[in-house]
């Protein structure tokens, strides 16, 4: 497979799996972390797996198209970011 496929592809992946994390992000950052602030202890995780969009975003660049640490950071957020994707979906809401 082309690696300027490959890379744009994983890059769109990143960036639909960061919406549901980037919500619940916020929405931390809007309650203060919740009752008794436990809400702050997920806080880091998302910030790690939000910081992914910075390579997806970058392999839209042309001279990046065929970069492979962009393409190894690509994949390591795509495993990362649709993991905790899938369980803020699938995890039903305490309330």
């Amino acid at each position: 497979m082309n690696t300027k496929v490959l890379n744009v592809s994983l890059s769109i992946g990143i960036l639909i799996c960061n919406i549901p994390l980037l919500i619940a992000n916020f929405e931390i950052i809007r309650t203060q972390g919740g009752p008794m602030g436990v809400g702050l202890i997920a806080s880091p995780i998302l910030l790690f797996c939000n910081l992914f969009i910075i390579p997806a975003l970058l392999s839209f660049f042309k001279r990046n198209h065929k970069n492979k640490m962009i393409l190894i950071l690509n994949i390591l957020g795509i495993i990362c970011c649709g993991f905790l994707a899938f369980l803020l979906i699938t995890t039903p809401k305490m309330e």
